[in-house]
């Protein structure tokens, strides 16, 4: 792409607000992920004998039910950030596609 195109993306209204919901967006998931990893290292450090309570029979312990939930909500927050990339990347792409100038037609040659 040439500066110019370049230049009237980064101007667009639509993209500018496109980039400050993806920092809003952003952001959030990443307190919500650091809430999650830091409060289990809490529980883990300050928890005493909590996540060694023993669940089902003695077969799982809350720890393990704990670091399982971890896991499924690192995953899940995964998939959400993925689906509202794919968003985000099909509405940048629309916005380009507007801005970006008809490419000129190839003279064809009769046979």
């Amino acid at each position: 792409m040439n500066s110019s195109l370049n230049a009237k993306i980064l101007e667009n209204p639509h993209y500018q607000e496109l980039l400050r919901q993806r920092r809003r967006y952003a952001a959030q998931q990443l307190r919500l992920m650091l809430c999650v990893h830091l409060g289990f290292i809490a529980l883990t450090v300050h928890g005493g004998n909590f996540l060694a309570l023993p669940l089902a029979g003695n077969v799982a312990t809350t720890g393990m039910l704990a670091g399982a939930g971890v896991i499924v909500f690192s995953v899940w927050i995964a998939w959400r950030y993925i689906l509202q990339a794919r968003t985000r990347d099909a509405r940048i792409a629309a916005i380009v596609r507007e801005l970006k100038p008809p490419k000129p037609l190839k003279p064809t040659c009769p046979r």
